[in-house]
C-alpha cells in the first residue's frame, strides 16, 4: 500500500489559484495529484514476475496525455477523481 502526493505548485496545492488566473481554461485538478495505491507481486519463477495494482486518484490528470487518450483530447475535461488497475507480466534474462 502506497500514497503519494505531486504538487505542480508548492504555493498552490489544490491549483485553485492557478484555475483562478487563468479564468477556468486551466482546472485545478491539472495541477495537483493525490494517489492512493494497494498491489501485490508474485514471482511465479526467478525469471517471472506477475504484479497487480489499484490506484484511487483524485486529480492528477496531468498524469494522462492527450496521446494516449485519443477519445478524451480535453483532458481539462475528464473527472477529477478516477481509478486505475493495471497489471504487468516481466520476464527477466
Amino acid at each position: 500500500m502506497r500514497y503519494d502526493v505531486l504538487y505542480s505548485d508548492v504555493d498552490d496545492r489544490d491549483g485553485t489559484k492557478t484555475e483562478a488566473n487563468s479564468q477556468g481554461v486551466t482546472p485545478s485538478h491539472l495541477l495537483f495529484a493525490k494517489d492512493w495505491t494497494v498491489g501485490v507481486r508474485y514471482n511465479i519463477t526467478p525469471s517471472l514476475m506477475a504484479r497487480a495494482e489499484y490506484h484511487n486518484v483524485y486529480g492528477g490528470t496531468l498524469f494522462l496525455f492527450p496521446q494516449d487518450n485519443p477519445d478524451h483530447p480535453d483532458l481539462s475535461a475528464l473527472d477529477k477523481k478516477w481509478d486505475i488497475f493495471a497489471l504487468l507480466f516481466s520476464y527477466r534474462f
